[in-house]
């Protein structure tokens, strides 16, 4: 029986791709459930591309092969096949739909509540820094509706089009955006669709008070190196994985306006189609995505160096948060090392 002392408990694990946040996400689930420290665990997968249908080798959507799809919380998953760990956000939705931070919250908070209600602590797995931040806050602005109206117009527009019309609707939200977010045409939109927005809106309302848990932040960093040599191996996987004939079917099933959607420039997706194009070669495509990935793995590096809470929000019983630099930790038992420290500081 549970003493369910992990119950009001929401665990981030966070930091640059290839670090191995969904792996150390499965096995702190299980060691949450072996020593019985709550009813069950919720892992909602906080990765903006990851959520699609049929890219999951090119997305590195680890899904184990022993779990079973499920519907729990009212949303279909995957269970584990000895202990009640649920695992969502994987595999969700068709390439052809639309996924934002927006999106992400209508989905996520309805399940955080009802593994929350029963006794589950949360693990929200991911990169996307911005699913992370956004994911509790109460600012009206994030449940903007999409206009596509606007979106088709602005579809038209060149990016130095599109930077001198946020410019011009809303210099606040222009000063509020970084440099890679200017750079960004649907940030740009995104800014533009605020800006529009005619009806006044009331605080966004979360469907649970923040005073009853706890959000826990355990971050994993590397050195570039040593993640430039995990992704070589990780993009290795992939191919022996059949990465290649996953893009061919999505050639196949996907037309060429769909293909300029959001899903397909997932990192890999692209440079494979590249290849199947005959527009560079097998030794071109490998090292186009380990650069690309290297380069986001920066970025990201960058990023959670100013966001270490993983969330701004305040109003939680406590938050806090533990990053660990895997380059000074025994990378043969790191897990079991930082899985125990987890549970101990989760308690």
């Amino acid at each position: 029986m549970s003493d369910l002392l992990l119950s009001n408990r929401v665990l981030a694990i966070v930091g640059p791709t290839a670090t191995g946040k969904s792996g150390l996400a499965l096995h702190l689930a299980e060691e949450i459930c072996r020593q019985d420290k709550a009813a069950g665990a919720t892992i909602i997968s906080a990765d903006s591309r990851q959520v699609y249908q049929g890219m999951e080798i090119c997305t590195g959507a680890d899904i184990p092969d022993t779990w079973e799809t499920t519907t729990q919380f009212a949303s279909s998953g995957y269970r584990h096949p000895e202990f009640p760990i649920f695992l969502c956000g994987i595999a969700a939705i068709s390439p052809l739909q639309e996924w934002s931070v927006t999106y992400f919250r209508q989905y996520a908070l309805p399940v955080i509540a009802e593994s929350l209600s029963q006794g589950h602590v949360v693990l929200l797995v991911g990169g996307t820094g911005m699913y992370h931040e956004h994911l509790f806050s109460t600012d009206a602005s994030l449940d903007v509706p999409p206009n596509p109206e606007l979106r088709k117009a602005a579809a038209l527009l060149t990016l130095e089009q599109l930077q001198a019309e946020v410019q011009s609707q809303t210099i606040e939200g222009w000063q509020q955006m970084n440099e890679s977010d200017r750079q960004n045409p649907r940030r740009l939109i995104r800014a533009l669709e605020k800006a529009e927005q005619k009806e006044p809106l009331s605080s966004a309302q979360l469907p649970f008070s923040l005073a009853t848990i706890t959000h826990i932040t355990v971050g994993l960093r590397d050195t570039p190196e040593r993640l430039s040599e995990r992704i070589t191996s990780r993009v290795q996987a992939r191919f022996q994985a059949g990465v290649v004939a996953e893009v061919e079917k999505l050639i196949a099933t996907y037309d060429e306006v769909s293909w300029k959607l959001p899903a397909f420039s997932s990192t890999g997706c692209k440079e494979v189609r590249m290849y199947l194009d005959e527009k560079i070669t097998i030794e071109e495509l490998k090292e186009l995505w380990h650069r690309r990935e290297l380069q986001y793995a920066k970025r990201q590096l960058t990023w959670w160096k100013a966001h270490p809470y993983a969330t701004s929000v305040e109003g939680f019983a406590a938050k806090t948060k533990q990053w660990i630099e895997l380059s000074t930790v025994d990378p043969q038992d790191w897990q079991t090392g930082i899985i125990q420290s987890c549970i101990l500081g989760l308690c």
